[in-house]
């Protein structure tokens, strides 16, 4: 097992934010722990509103606003409506 850590830059609607990140390596699994750096992120949102735990589970797609409509179809939430991008 391994574990890294980093700050990560997201991208949402054209806006820069970070959120501390730390990467746990588990075979062909990672598990990836969040911690919010500012208040109004959809990070602390969460936290805020529900508590600590699971936010969020991630599979590899081919597009993912095609996947993100998919789900939407079978009524699966979004904390975000659009796609967050890494960068």
């Amino acid at each position: 097992m391994g574990l890294s850590q980093a700050r990560i830059p997201l991208k949402r609607d054209g806006e820069r934010t970070e959120s501390q990140v730390a990467i746990l390596s588990v075979g062909e699994a990672e598990i990836e722990m969040l911690e919010s750096t500012c208040s109004d992120e959809p990070v602390a949102k969460f936290i805020e509103k529900r508590g600590e735990g699971i936010q969020h589970i991630s599979f590899p797609v081919e597009n993912l606003v095609d996947a993100m409509a998919e789900l939407k179809a079978q009524c699966i939430r979004f904390i975000e409506e659009k796609p967050l991008y890494c960068g």
